[in-house]
């Protein structure tokens, strides 16, 4: 099992959105979840995944086509 290491802007930033999404839910007592509950439930899974196995199949990247990429070069790792 791998250590994660946070920087001050990231504990911060993980803090608010696990505000944001239990305040929402404790407010409107929904049964579907928010849009801020499922992304810290997304982040969660990934930290997840990070801090077990950094090499988790879930935790491949791909370039989006819809987007310009800011660099004209991409480094992939393969196994």
């Amino acid at each position: 099992m791998f250590d994660l290491q946070w920087t001050d802007e990231a504990i911060k930033a993980y803090k608010n959105i696990e505000k944001q999404s239990n305040k929402i839910r404790s407010k409107k007592q929904k049964k579907k979840s928010s849009k801020q509950e499922g992304l810290f439930k997304q982040i969660n899974k990934t930290l997840k995944h990070l801090k077990i196995n950094p090499r988790h199949l879930g935790l491949k990247t791909h370039p989006y086509s819809s987007l310009e990429h800011p660099w004209p070069i991409f480094i992939t790792c393969s196994s």
